[in-house]
């Protein structure tokens, strides 16, 4: 609940809003010069973005 009270601090979160978070810093390390991270829900498709060195 911490996660969300923060957010909603910052902005209006309405009804079926999504919040992505990952790992704790350093839980999933990148280590290639380019990484790629994609969420994907049924129904609705995927989102997919590159992080690069």
């Amino acid at each position: 609940m911490a996660l969300f009270s923060k957010i909603s601090h910052d902005m209006t979160v309405s009804p079926g809003d999504l919040i992505a978070c990952g790992t704790s810093v350093g839980g999933g390390v990148m280590k290639e010069p380019v990484d790629t991270v994609t969420v994907a829900i049924d129904g609705i498709g995927e989102l997919t973005n590159e992080f690069r060195r």
